[in-house]
């Protein structure tokens, strides 16, 4: 590799770790104030960016999970989608993912030897809209009890 590459690569590392630690902070904000439109579109934006930076240097497993929490964070923004804890939840595992890739990319020079297909059907049931509210846990752990025979004749 070149030493301009490298210097582009390092670039790319650099300003993808400060948009990762930045989206997780906007994540929690997020989660306070859902409706927060201008907040969505910086998260988008970062996730944008990120996205055409790995395209342009070739880390398309990056790519491809970027795309498709860009598609549910333009669902988001839109309107089209809900912004609800198990949406973020899913989001927020792709970005762990995306570190993951990250550290790949700096390791080895490749993103290739991370999985990325548990992630990528994570995103995309919630891009199809597969993908609703789970029940809490104190709701499914009561245990349903049967009633008991009427004595009306």
């Amino acid at each position: 590799m070149s030493d301009e590459m490298q210097e582009i690569l390092n670039d790319f590392l650099t300003e993808s770790n400060e948009m990762l630690e930045v989206l997780d902070q906007r994540f929690i904000t997020l989660e306070a104030d859902p409706g927060n439109k201008d907040l969505l579109n910086e998260i988008f934006r970062a996730m944008h960016s990120m996205k055409g930076s790995a395209g342009f240097l070739g880390f398309n497993r990056l790519v491809d999970v970027a795309h498709r929490g860009e598609n549910i964070l333009n669902k988001l923004r839109q309107g089209e989608m809900a912004v609800v804890p198990t949406v973020i939840s899913v989001i927020l595992e792709a970005i762990d993912v995306i570190k993951a890739l990250m550290a790949d990319i700096r390791e080895s020079g490749t993103d290739l030897h991370v999985a990325t297909d548990s992630i990528a059907a994570k995103l995309d049931a919630i891009i199809n809209g597969q993908v609703g509210e789970p029940v809490s846990p104190e709701v499914a752990s009561v245990p349903i009890q049967a009633q008991a025979p009427s004595s009306a004749p």
